[in-house]
């Protein structure tokens, strides 16, 4: 099917090319994070608890100790780190390889960090 898509012309489409950057990006994105990410367990203990301390009334509004509250400290604070590692990845490609992102494509990337599923693509493979 890709094959007879080629001769037919629609790798040249203008559609089809930004779908292929984006994949390509995203696929950069994501081979970055499994060796390179931010995973949930990086976040420490002190961090966790400057969190709590900050938050300490809505918290204890809750009535959630540190403890029983972790699990909602971390999720922010990991994301957080997740897109300051984006950041600093995409200020390095900026500065030392002369990229400039497309704003608009870039917003359409998603990267995904967590536990992979496999996928059958369309043409079976």
């Amino acid at each position: 099917m890709a094959a007879e898509a080629e001769k037919r012309g629609y790798d040249r489409r203008a559609d089809v090319d930004a779908a292929k950057k984006r994949m390509m990006v995203e696929q950069m994105m994501r081979d970055l994070f499994d060796k390179q990410g931010v995973k949930l367990s990086d976040i420490r203990d002190a961090e966790i608890q400057k969190y709590y301390a900050d938050h300490q009334q809505e918290f204890e509004a809750e009535r959630r100790t540190l403890a029983d509250a972790r699990g909602v400290i971390q999720n922010p604070l990991w994301r957080k780190e997740r897109e300051d590692a984006i950041q600093k990845f995409m200020a390095d490609l900026r500065n030392n390889a002369g990229v400039q992102e497309n704003a608009a494509l870039l917003s359409k990337v998603r990267v995904e960090t967590g536990p992979r599923q496999r996928r059958k693509s369309s043409d079976g493979q």
